[in-house]
Parts: structure tokens; C-alpha cells; sequence
């Protein structure tokens, strides 16, 4: 049975009282932060104010207790317990308050049907907030016209209480039955309403609703600290999923992954880059495709002061425009004969001839048609030279590069010798190889040798991070002598595939960063790496079964050439494969990334057990050893080196 939504549970209530009172916050009005005094903090960080949240709690406890003979305090009464140093941030938690408090829509249909049921309306909030300022907000946000407002600041009753019902009651002349109150808080707006007679409605908060339907958003809410850009981040998809679950938005699962995850991390990032440009005085920054596109459009939502372009910059270039390539590397050498192959015949028919199968085959090759091959990448090189000059047009400024991760700086070897000038590597962080020249860079998330862990630098798949930081364009073979980027007019399905789901996840990663930029009047949310990939990660980690079912097509080029594509994270395997090549199939399974229960169970049955021994004193019998997850742990220590175990599930914890 489909459960009820809110309007269709209150409205026999509604439709018995004469009297519909609201509480405001975290009822008709939201604020986009898990805890309250998250907005302090907020303030705190954007106004660079050390201290700020410590001491507006405090001013607030002082407060209370030298007004302890009041029921409720005021704003000025705070501010007048706050150090001096704080009291110019009075007007700014005012305009804070105004900027970010979201109409809740779920509650706006009840108060909707409400008012077109001719009740009378009123409004009850235990608030310290001046009622000008709440009235302000709730006009703004769509609620008018209502009755009266009851504001315990100015009114000296408060809802905690109950005196505030008892004032409502005799102010309004009606009987405690003829009122309904709807509000969060279980104490005063459900318990206390209820002592006085007054029928209520206990509302659950947006957040903890959104939280209690997904183990995802549970596990990132519980992992590690609840810091300001966490709040935001859940409180922020917390709105998103309401709209959604009242039927406000048609998204699809692609436009899901863009808000969810693409928009978080290119804002997060981009927000990090416009401070780093800032401090070296960058005057544009060149976003490098593919992996530029969507961050280039996020960027341009909050940060209009730094030019930017949209440059192409492959890999493939470094190797054809300059024949940087090592010797070593038959992938490298072995593209550069393919790619002059295709035009210029003389090497065409020379490689036809020629024995080429071990690198100092393709080495020896290359060398002996230097000449040849120097001809045409000097072509290569002159038309991508004036492809760059014709995107940035002054060459005198200070540039930066932005791009994702990187071990050989490619795109900024290739731009800056190019454009024969220095430039600024912007990567969200660098892999670090050994012997490799580093090109001046920041890094969003610094790679620190010693903690040699790609989950908490690059996440647990970097290339699902590709897939959320790319663009609808298909990979590209050579740039034109006009500069413009000539496409692969034969590419891999996966790239088609790519390019018809990306457009979606691009333009709700937009949306996202739009609204922020709506809500917080473009303040920053300070979504650090750790929080993205921390988010990014649980995605990982805890895949439904729509998320299974719909990353089966999804593949990512193992080649820098494009040709070789593997799952992401799952596939499906046709029945008539897996009778005629049953070996391969369970080896195919055994890689993915996630699997469903079919493929889960093959895996058990095929590896259903595991023994570890080290001699009769360190033993572990390990039960389904290939299922991703442990569930169960038997340990019998009798000693450091003596202790048997039995393990069921992987024997890595997760």
C-alpha cells in the first residue's frame, strides 16, 4: 500500500478545525544545514571571523541566563552578550538568515489547502529572531496572508512551555479542539500542544526524512566528522529529493548522478581553483578537454572576474605535434607510426615493410624516419599553435591550466611549450613517477607519498570520477590546420554511449552549482577533497540495485588511444556466453566492481572457501571469501601468535 504524503494525512485534520497554526522553522521554512548553529559557522568561515560560532552559542547560553526570568530572549539581547569584536556580524546573521531559508514545498501544500479551505491561519515560532524579520522571510518564500504571528521573542510565551497555546487560545476565542498545530519538534509543537487541548501534527524534518530512506547517505553522514560542507552537502540534496518526491522534478537517474555527484565535485573543486587563481594573480585559465567541460560551466556560476577558455590539449598531441614519446614505450612510439600512417603515405607504405613488433623495433623505426616524421609533426605542431592563439589571443597574461589528475603533465607540457611561455598546473592531484619532470602545479588533494592511498586521493575509482568530469564530446584524432579538434568519426560504442548520457549529468551539475549560488547569494560551501571523495566513495561502496542495473553499458577507455573498453563498475552477460565460455564469464564477474545477486552467488559457488594457515597456531578458514562485504566474525585469541579465525564474506574489512 502507497503511504500517504503529509496533505493527504492532514487534511481530515484541516478539515475539522477552524484554526490551522504553523510552527516556521524547519516547517513551512528550511534552512540548508543539518545542525542550526551550522549557519554560525557558516558566517564564521565566509567572514573569515576565527571563533565566531564558539561565541554567538555562548552570547546565546549568557543571555538566557541573565534573562532567566523571561521565557524566551531577543536577538539584541544576544548581541549584547557577544565580545565586541563579534557585534559587527549582527546585521550579517540577519542577511545570512534571509538568504538561505528555503520554502519547504511539501508544507506549502497544506497550508495551500488550508487557506482554500477559508481557515484562519496563524503562525507560532519559539524564536529569537525579531517578527519582522521571520514575516520577511516567510513572505519571501510564498507564505502570506495569514492571521495573526505569534513570535515568543516579542511575545514573552513560548510553545516549550505551553503558555504561548494559552495565549493563542484566549487571543483567538476559539475552543483548544477547533486548532490544529503542525510543527518538528516532538516536545513543543506535538506534547505541549496536545496537554492544552490542541490537536497536532508531529512533522519530521526534510533532512532526517531524507537520511532514514538511503543506507548511502547514512554511512556518509556517520564516516568520520560532521563538518559545515557536509551539513550543507546533505541538507542541500535533502531539498533536491523532496522536490523529487512530491513529484517537483522529472529527474532521471543520469540527471541524479550529475546533481548528486558531478555537481558536488566540480563545485567543490572549481571553488578551490578561483581561490588558488586569485592568490597568483591568474588572468585566464584554460580548462583543458575533456575533463574541463562541465568544470569550466560550474566555475562560471560563482566566478566571472578570471577569463577562461575551453582549450584542447590530448595526449595524443604531445606525441604527434613533438614526438615527445619514451623509447621504451611501444603505446607511444606505436601510436605516433599509426597516427602519420593515416596521412602520409611514405610512412604509410614504409611501416607496411617494416618489422615492428618489439619497442626498439617501432624506436629504431621512428629514428631512421626522422626526417619524415619531423615534416609532419612540424605541420601538427604549427596548426595547433595557431588553434591556441586563436582561443586565447593574448599569449602575455598569466595562465592557468586546469585539468584533473596527471603523472605527466601532458596538457601543460604541451600548452606551455607551445605557447613558449609559463604556466600554472591546477589538478585535483598529481601521481607521483618516478625520474618525471613536475611542471609548476597545486593540487586540490596533495598526494603525500607516505600515505600511498589512492581511496583517499583519487577515490576508489578514479574513472567513475572521468565519468562525472568529462563532456558529450567523442575522442578526438588530430587537430585540424585551422585548429579545430577533428573527431573519431568511428569511435567505440562506449564512447557513443557516453556521449548521449553525459549532456544530462553536465547540465544538473549546473543546476546544482546554480543553487547554491541561489541559496547562499554565492557565498562558498567549502566542500573539501576529503568530503568529496569521502561522498564519492559511498557511492562506491553501496550500490543499489538501479545503480547496477544502469551502469551496465557504462565502459572507460583502459588505451589513451580509445580502443579498449572494461566495465566501470558492472555488466550484464548474455546466457549464450556464459554456456560457450563459462571460464571466461566467472573471470569477467570475479573483476566487476559490483555485481548482481546472480553473479554474487556464481562467485560464492565457484570459491565457496579459503583456508590461511601459518603452521596449527595461526589459522583462518575463510567462508565466500569473493563476496564484497564481511558479515560474520568468529576470533578465539589466545595469544599474539596464536588465534583462529572464521570469517564469512571478504576478509578485508569494509
Amino acid at each position: 500500500m502507497k503511504k500517504k504524503n503529509l496533505l493527504e494525512r492532514a487534511m481530515k485534520d484541516i478539515n475539522k478545525a477552524k484554526v490551522v497554526s504553523f510552527d516556521v522553522f524547519d516547517t513551512l521554512l528550511l534552512r540548508p544545514y543539518l545542525t542550526p548553529t551550522d549557519l554560525f559557522l557558516h558566517i564564521e568561515k565566509s567572514k573569515e571571523a576565527p571563533f565566531f560560532r564558539e561565541a554567538r552559542i555562548e552570547s546565546e547560553r549568557e543571555a538566557r541566563k541573565r534573562n532567566s526570568q523571561r521565557e524566551d530572549i531577543t536577538f539584541d539581547d544576544i548581541y549584547e552578550e557577544i565580545d565586541f569584536i563579534f557585534k559587527p556580524l549582527k546585521q550579517v546573521e540577519l542577511d545570512f538568515e534571509m538568504s538561505v531559508l528555503q520554502q519547504n514545498p511539501e508544507m506549502k501544500k497544506v497550508w495551500d489547502y488550508a487557506k482554500s479551505e477559508n481557515k484562519k491561519i496563524v503562525i507560532a515560532s519559539d524564536m529569537y529572531l525579531p517578527t519582522e524579520i521571520i514575516a520577511e522571510a516567510l513572505k519571501k518564500n510564498g507564505f502570506f496572508d495569514y492571521d495573526r504571528i505569534y513570535v515568543s521573542s516579542e511575545l514573552g510565551k513560548t510553545k516549550s512551555r505551553g503558555s504561548m497555546y494559552e495565549h493563542i487560545i484566549k487571543d483567538l476565542n476559539v475552543s483548544p479542539k477547533d486548532i490544529l498545530h503542525i510543527g518538528d519538534n516532538k516536545h513543543s509543537d506535538y506534547i505541549k500542544a496536545k496537554l492544552y487541548g490542541i490537536q497536532s501534527i508531529l512533522y519530521q524534518q526534510v533532512s532526517k526524512q531524507f537520511i532514514e530512506q538511503s543506507t548511502r547517505i547514512k554511512s556518509f553522514k556517520k564516516k568520520a566528522k560532521l563538518d559545515l560542507g557536509k551539513s550543507i552537502l546533505i541538507a542541500i540534496l535533502a531539498l533536491r529529493w523532496q522536490k523529487k518526491h512530491l513529484g517537483m522534478l522529472d529527474a532521471d537517474y543520469w540527471g541524479d548522478i550529475g546533481y548528486d555527484y558531478a555537481g558536488p565535485v566540480a563545485y567543490g573543486y572549481t571553488r578551490w581553483i578561483s581561490a588558488e587563481a586569485k592568490s597568483e594573480n591568474i588572468n585566464n585559465l584554460l580548462f583543458v578537454a575533456r575533463d574541463g567541460y562541465t568544470l569550466q560551466k560550474v566555475y562560471s556560476t560563482f566566478d566571472t572576474k578570471i577569463k577562461t577558455n575551453y582549450v584542447y590539449a590530448p595526449r595524443l598531441l604531445n606525441l604527434t605535434c613533438r614526438l615527445d614519446y619514451a623509447k621504451k614505450n611501444i603505446k607511444h612510439s606505436s601510436l605516433i607510426i599509426d597516427y602519420f600512417s593515416e596521412i602520409d603515405s611514405e610512412i604509410k607504405k614504409t611501416a607496411q615493410t617494416s618489422k615492428l613488433e618489439t619497442w626498439s623495433d617501432y624506436h629504431e623505426f621512428i629514428q631512421e624516419n626522422k626526417s619524415l616524421f619531423e615534416k609532419s609533426a612540424s605541420k601538427e605542431h604549427l596548426a595547433y599553435k595557431n588553434y591556441l592563439l586563436n582561443t586565447v589571443h593574448d599569449k602575455n597574461k598569466k595562465f592557468g591550466i586546469v585539468d584533473t589528475i596527471t603523472g605527466e603533465f601532458s596538457s601543460q607540457k604541451l600548452i606551455q611549450n607551445t605557447l613558449e611561455m609559463t604556466t600554472l598546473g591546477f589538478y585535483w592531484s598529481v601521481i607521483k613517477i618516478k625520474g618525471q619532470r613536475q611542471y609548476d602545479h597545486k593540487m586540490f588533494r596533495s598526494n603525500d607519498i607516505s600515505e600511498n592511498s589512492w581511496n583517499n586521493i583519487y577515490t576508489k575509482n578514479w574513472d567513475f570520477m572521468e565519468l562525472l568530469l568529462t563532456s558529450p564530446e567523442l575522442p578526438i584524432k588530430r587537430m585540424a590546420l585551422d585548429g579545430s579538434p577533428i573527431y573519431d568519426v568511428t569511435p567505440n560504442e562506449s564512447e557513443i554511449i557516453r556521449s548521449k548520457i553525459y549532456p544530462t549529468i553536465s547540465d544538473n551539475a549546473v543546476s546544482f552549482a546554480n543553487d547554491i549560488k541561489y541559496v547562499f547569494n554565492n557565498v562558498n560551501i567549502y566542500l573539501t577533497p576529503s568530503i568529496l571523495i569521502e561522498w564519492v566513495n559511498c557511492f562506491i561502496d553501496k550500490p543499489t540495485k538501479e545503480d547496477i542495473k544502469s551502469m551496465e553499458n557504462i565502459k572507460h577507455a583502459s588505451d589513451s588511444g580509445h580502443q579498449n573498453h572494461i566495465p566501470l563498475f558492472s555488466t550484464k552477460i548474455p546466457l549464450s556466453y556464459i554456456f560457450k565460455h563459462p571460464k571466461n564469464a566467472l573471470n569477467i564477474v570475479k573483476k566487476l566492481g559490483w555485481r548482481t545477486i546472480p553473479q554474487s552467488t556464481a562467485i560464492c559457488v565457484t570459491s565457496p572457501l579459503k583456508i590461511r594457515m601459518r603452521g596449527l597456531r595461526m589459522i583462518k578458514i575463510l567462508i565466500f571469501p569473493k563476496l564484497k562485504n564481511r558479515y560474520f566474525t568468529l576470533s578465539l585469541n589466545i595469544s599474539e601468535n596464536c588465534y583462529f579465525q572464521v570469517i564469512v564474506g571478504n576478509e578485508k574489512e569494509n
